[in-house]
């Protein structure tokens, strides 16, 4: 790395016009754009089960979605419901990307329909496009449901399509609010620094870095799925990494300008302490979002990968673009300094700066005024005489007085985990108000039986054939006998029809036999080789008793001759909550390894990365314990508008190789600063204390810009995932970066004492030959 910064300083405007080409090309691939979209592909019996319904039962409203309309006022029957449903539809009726209107009889007050609410009041309208493709018909959605408002009527929309449509207008709504971050984020880098110059490298890495993680997930977005809300955290991930990265780069170039004779020797110090420190740091963190390639078949496998490229690709660019812009300025990097921030760093010299240099006066280029706390740490004065050296001598005076109330405040934060409920994400993941929310609501109350689940007969021929219409009227009469189902709905359970012979003789011709009333209903519940019994329950879908009902339908549902499976949303819900939770000891295992690992290799020290993953658990268990606080318990609910509910298992799992990295990053850049003093002093109270001068503030001031840049997102967003991503990432980070890293890990190092450096003979000795060739 000291080699890279010397060739970066040498050819400085080469690597500078390669960095702006590939931001060129991050441009072109960005005006191309792609589709997003959250599809998932399992292998588990209820997802088959659904793949067969998809495949062979019939629908009227293929890539269609449907409208309720309603009045608290009118029902079903009267003229002026007709005419008001009539009118609303009309503009639809006259689109040529409509294909099929299916309405339901509107013209009788004792019609009876599917389509028609239970009390009356509402009616559904399905409609069916000729648009070939569900992503087509996704893009033209919105103009589509625009026609079809009314003055008389309610009108909501419902459906897949519409629930698609919505999740990817207000992720990118979302994306548009979050803009405040990035002002936000400036200021606060123009208070770290004192300079406007160097405030303004930090955000425009981050925002050069951005463009190309979404070239990257664009890129992919053409040969794969890519998810909605991978747009979302390229952003956030791109805009806290790519800054965190550069604040301490810059940071170090400006500190290392007071003590080297030539800016290219700056530049090299700095690419060989800091630089090395962004580069594991950076392999760390996209380390860990690979391992939400472990659950192959969801959404998390591309913002795993979108997160990976993002991260690297900040690397990237705080490696090449960002020191050579450096090079080129030298010391005009410290140029256009507030004054009235310069006078607060004058005053807060002692304090905040930690005795660097002499408080209150500037060089002839002004480099020490405005490099404020960098000059303080440095391996020449490590007796600590600043703000975080008094602070980490304070907790090491007294480790366990210090230990024991972190320790337990952070286990007091995690203590709702316990009380964790996962559940498959529904339409509470979009706010109360959204129109695709509302109408699927109102679709679930208004028009159905109850909760229904499907259990699926496979057949090696057609259901109608006498043997398979006797194994499904055997297995149609145990249903109805299970506590919990109200009804069975089937096509060996029609009105006037009994025994099983009866039904062999009806289906004797296949459905030419049936009554025309009859055979609709019928087709929809068969296919070529599969026939459907639908059992309605009254349990809510999500509910024990639900589950405990699926659980004993298939224990008990097994037949001779035909592959039985069970779906439903209930049984959705709990084979997909069972497949995350099967991949995640994996996914964690992996997580923890290869950071380790990359930590021994960094640190060469076999305690200090053991220490660094088990202090990461500490922060995340105090972030999962928020999300169960307030995003499953409600609280906080009314203020960030969005209902309580189960979590869905992909928000922990995101969360936790998302934070799991970051919060490393403030471990690697405190632990390095701790083995430049150890390496020269062997003290390990003056490593700590030096260690955490020297960095402290700059771990402060990248926590604050990353809390920001998360908490803005978690505040602006109007979809829950990301609302809970951005403010368990945000909590987890302050968390992080005030109590763990400030008071915990000097207490722990201060206990374990020189120990914490010990390291194999074999790695010793590598580690001495390689820093002595590096210097």
């Amino acid at each position: 790395m000291s080699w890279w910064g010397g060739f970066v300083h040498r050819h400085r405007w080469w690597v500078l016009l390669a960095s702006i080409l590939l931001f060129v090309a991050s441009a072109l691939v960005l005006s191309r754009g792609g589709t997003l979209n959250n599809s998932n592909t399992f292998h588990f019996e209820s997802s088959q089960a659904l793949t067969l319904e998809s495949q062979q039962l019939p629908t009227s409203i293929a890539n269609g979605f449907e409208v309720v309309l309603g009045s608290p006022s009118l029902t079903v029957g009267s003229p002026a419901f007709e005419s008001a449903v009539t009118a609303a539809l009309a503009p639809l009726g006259r689109d040529s990307r409509v294909q099929t209107i299916l309405m339901p009889p509107l013209d009788s007050e004792t019609a009876e329909s599917s389509l028609i609410s239970t009390d009356r009041h509402w009616a559904a309208v399905e409609i069916g496009l000729n648009i070939p493709t569900f992503d087509a018909a996704t893009q033209v959605y919105p103009s589509l449901r625009a026609e079809v408002h009314s003055d008389v009527l309610t009108v909501h929309a419902a459906g897949d399509l519409a629930l698609n449509s919505a999740f990817n207008t207000r992720s990118e709504q979302d994306l548009q609010r979050a803009d405040v971050s990035i002002p936000a984020a400036l200021v606060l880098l123009v208070i770290v620094f004192g300079s406007v110059v160097a405030a303004l490298l930090c955000l425009g890495v981050g925002l050069v870095a951005v463009a190309g993680g979404l070239a990257a997930m664009y890129t992919m977005a053409h040969v794969t799925d890519v998810s909605t809300y991978a747009l979302n955290v390229v952003v956030i991930l791109g805009l806290g990494v790519a800054i965190d990265y550069s604040l301490f780069i810059v940071s170090r170039f400006r500190e290392e300008l007071r003590r080297q004779p030539s800016v290219e020797a700056a530049l090299g110090v700095t690419m060989r302490t800091a630089g090395t420190a962004v580069a594991f740091s950076g392999i760390t963190v996209a380390v860990g979002a690979t391992a939400l390639l472990f659950y192959s078949g969801t959404i998390l496998t591309s913002m795993g990968l979108s997160g990976s490229f993002m991260v690297l690709i900040s690397v990237v660019y705080a490696l090449s673009f960002l020191p050579a812009l450096l090079a080129i300025l030298g010391d005009r990097v410290n140029r256009w300094r507030p004054g009235s921030l310069l006078r607060v760093f004058r005053r807060r010299g002692a304090v905040a700066a930690g005795g660097a240099a002499t408080t209150g006066t500037t060089s002839a280029t002004g480099t020490a005024a405005a490099s404020g706390a960098t000059a303080v740490g440095q391996p020449s004065d490590p007796g600590g005489h600043g703000f975080w050296a008094r602070l980490a001598n304070l907790v090491m005076r007294h480790p366990v007085a210090m230990l024991l109330p972190c320790l337990a405040l952070l286990l007091l934060a995690g203590s709702p985990l316990a009380q964790i409920h996962l559940a498959e994400a529904d339409i509470t993941l979009l706010p109360p108000g959204d129109d695709a929310r509302q109408g699927t609501q109102l679709l679930t109350a208004q028009f159905g039986q109850g909760n229904a689940i499907d259990v699926v007969l496979e057949f090696d021929g057609s259901p109608y054939s006498p043997g398979n219409v006797a194994i499904a009227y055997q297995l149609g009469q145990r249903l109805t006998t299970f506590a919990g189902i109200s009804a069975v709905t089937s096509y060996v359970n029609e009105h006037g029809v009994s025994g099983v012979a009866a039904y062999q003789q009806l289906y004797a011709d296949g459905l030419a036999g049936l009554p025309a009333a009859d055979r609709a209903g019928v087709s929809q519940l068969t296919g070529s080789s599969i026939a459907v019994l639908r059992a309605y329950t009254p349990h809510p879908e999500s509910s024990d008793q639900a589950q405990n009902l699926v659980r004993y339908i298939r224990a008990h549902d097994r037949v001779g001759g035909a592959r039985v499976l069970v779906t439903g949303n209930t049984a959705f819900d709990m084979d997909y909550v069972q497949y995350m939770l099967d991949q995640t000891p994996a996914a964690v295992a992996y997580a923890m390894t290869a950071t380790f690992i990359l930590l021994v290799i960094l640190l060469r020290s076999l305690v200090l990365p053991l220490k660094a993953v088990l202090m990461n658990l500490l922060s995340l268990s105090a972030s999962f314990g928020a999300l169960v606080f307030i995003f499953q318990q409600g609280h906080l609910s009314g203020l960030l508008d969005f209902s309580p509910a189960p979590l869905d298992p992909t928000i922990p799992v995101l969360v936790f190789c998302v934070v799991f990295g970051l919060s490393m990053d403030y471990e690697v850049f405190l632990l390095t600063r701790m083995r430049e003093v150890w390496r020269e002093h062997g003290d390990n109270r003056r490593a700590v204390a030096a260690g955490l001068q020297a960095s402290g503030r700059l771990v402060t001031g990248a926590a604050a810009i990353m809390v920001t840049v998360f908490l803005v997102f978690g505040l602006v967003s109007s979809v829950v995932v990301i609302k809970a991503l951005g403010l368990g990432m945000a909590i987890a980070i302050f968390v992080d970066a005030s109590i763990v890293r400030a008071l915990v890990v000097p207490a722990l190092m201060r206990l374990i004492g020189p120990v914490n450096w010990w390291a194999p003979r074999w790695l010793r000795l590598r580690s001495d030959r390689r820093e002595s060739a590096a210097g």
